[in-house]
Parts: structure tokens; sequence; C-alpha cells
């Protein structure tokens, strides 16, 4: 008998998960019993994907999200397991690769302006020609800002 394939194990998968769960309405209904005082009760355990979302988002967010980790850290109620703190070192390098990337894929480059004979003596192409030198220079500032 051959192997199955992937897709024959996402569908047995699928079955199964049906077969399992039946109705999904119960899944997350407790989180709508949550009262506040259960909230100051419960602790937050932090996975790795948690650590390294900062990486991606905007400074306003991570300033928020300080706040709660520190208001959770002065309740005790949070949690970062040993394992966690390892794996976040270990991909935390991966996540910096990749903004830095992102960070040098944004080079500006300026398009010459092609040569038209016609165009050429008109006050126009002047004018167009000494905006495109200028905009090349701040181009040129901004890439060596990049590249650092």
């Amino acid at each position: 008998m051959s192997k199955p394939t992937s897709v024959e194990e996402d569908l047995k998968k699928s079955i199964s998960y049906q077969e399992r769960f039946g109705s999904t309405e119960y899944i997350f209904s407790s989180y709508k019993k949550l009262s506040l005082a259960s909230i100051f009760d419960c602790i937050v355990v932090l996975d790795t994907n948690v650590l390294l979302i900062p990486y991606t988002l905007r400074s306003e967010d991570v300033v928020e999200i300080e706040k709660v980790y520190e208001s959770l850290s002065k309740r005790d109620q949070l949690l970062l397991p040993e394992h966690v703190a390892r794996e976040f070192a270990a991909n935390k390098d991966k996540k910096l690769s990749e903004l830095y990337k992102t960070v040098c894929d944004r080079n500006i480059s300026i398009l010459k302006i092609p040569e038209a004979a016609i165009l050429k003596g008109t006050n126009e192409f002047k004018e167009l020609e000494q905006q495109r030198e200028q905009l090349e220079s701040v181009a040129k500032s901004y890439n060596f800002s990049v590249k650092n």
C-alpha cells in the first residue's frame, strides 16, 4: 500500500477534527464568561511568537505591549518559561535579519530622463533636469542612511 499524501493526511485530520469537536460554538465560549475579577486572578504565559511580534510592529504598539507586560509583571501574573526564552534567543537573529533586509530593500532609485533632442532646449525640460538632480541628491543621502 502506498504512503498517504499530505492532502490525504490533511483530509483525515480535518475529518478527525470534525468528529472530535462537532459543534465549534463551545470551543471559545469559556472566554465570554471571564469577568473582570477573574482576569486579575489569571496567569499569562508568553510564548515565543508573542516575544517576536515586536520586530514587526510600530513603536506605538510596542509601547502599549510594554505597558501590559509591566502591569502583569507588577501583579505577578506574567510567566516566561525558560524554554520560551531560549527559543526566542535562537530566533531573534533571524527576525533582525529579516527586518534588516526589509530596510535595505527600501533604497530609492531615480530613473534617468530620456534623451530627446526636441525637448532639450525647452525651459520645462531644463526645470525637469534640475528637479531630477535635486531628487537624485536626496535619494543618495537617503540610500546612504538606509545602508547605515
